[in-house]
């Protein structure tokens, strides 16, 4: 029943998402050994630490996939428009069931922030004590961590304008991965714009690493260099060779609509990729004048 001719694989995926963020990856950093890294880290600081370490292992997968796929996967590599194989679409799925898992964790957070914008663990805890963990962290949760804990304002620090752009391009990747999924065309080209996700680890890494105070600064500065170089390499440097293919391809096959938006959403991906490193650019040499700094070089 499970297979990439349809999308039969979500339904396990989706599951083993919200899984690795509500119980493996919480029950982890709330252990004895691990709790005094973390120092003043409260459950919630944790819990989205769990849920960076899910984004860590899905995009390292998906990147690692991608780059075999486009350089690898004879079926696709032939026929960029219409080649499919078994290992492109199961790219594909597992991206869209991380998309699926993200939209919904986004969404919870809007809805709060609309509906009942001071609903706090406090008020949660108080009625149901199962829960006192979430504004005591003494306590040690006791059974898997419930869904509902996402609509406390505690979980999501980010302003709903920022949630609102993270959760149009998650619903423009869905959308876009989908039609594609359902049609079974231009899989090599959405594989080729996964390389892209290779700078995702690297940028959780600097996330998880400010998260604990006893991680060294030059370390810190070293995972900036390694994150600046593979966001320009792999979203920079692959541009030229995606829009190439692009070109020399006939796109004839793919009517014309879909063919229009699905040319037009990397192509202002790409705007925002420029944007993006020429900040990382200037961070990149703040953080290698400090590392040269640090290693008594002149």
């Amino acid at each position: 029943m499970l297979t990439t001719e349809n999308f039969s694989l979500l339904a396990v995926l989706i599951p083993i998402h919200f899984c690795a963020v509500f119980v493996l990856f919480p029950s982890i950093l709330s252990h004895a050994s691990i709790v005094p890294l973390l120092k003043d880290k409260d459950f919630f600081s944790r819990l989205r630490m769990a849920n960076t370490c899910c984004s860590t292992y899905v995009n390292t997968t998906l990147a690692f996939l991608s780059l075999w796929i486009v350089y690898n996967d004879e079926e696709t590599i032939k026929d960029p428009v219409n080649g499919s194989s078994p290992i492109s679409r199961f790219s594909l799925i597992l991206s869209l069931s991380f998309l699926a898992y993200d939209i919904l964790i986004l969404a919870l957070p809007l809805i709060r922030h609309h509906f009942f914008p001071d609903y706090s663990a406090e008020e949660m805890a108080k009625m149901d004590k199962s829960l006192q963990y979430l504004v005591d962290d003494r306590i040690q949760p006791k059974s898997v961590t419930p869904l509902k804990v996402l609509l406390c304002k505690e979980w999501d620090n980010k302003s709903p304008k920022e949630r609102y752009s993270f959760l149009g391009h998650h619903l423009t990747a869905f959308l876009s991965f989908w039609w594609i999924l359902s049609n079974d065309q231009l899989l090599y080209l959405a594989n080729h714009r996964l390389i892209a996700e290779l700078s995702t680890p690297f940028l959780n890494l600097m996330v998880l690493a400010d998260n604990i105070p006893s991680v060294p600064v030059l370390f810190i500065d070293i995972l900036k260099i390694s994150f600046s170089i593979v966001f320009i390499s792999c979203r920079m440097l692959t541009a030229p060779f995606f829009w190439g293919t692009v070109i020399s391809v006939d796109l004839g096959d793919v009517p014309f609509w879909p063919r229009i938006l699905q040319t037009l959403a990397p192509a202002l991906l790409d705007v925002l990729n420029i944007y993006w490193a020429q900040k990382i650019i200037y961070k990149l040499i703040r953080a290698l004048k400090r590392v040269e700094s640090s290693v008594g070089y002149d």
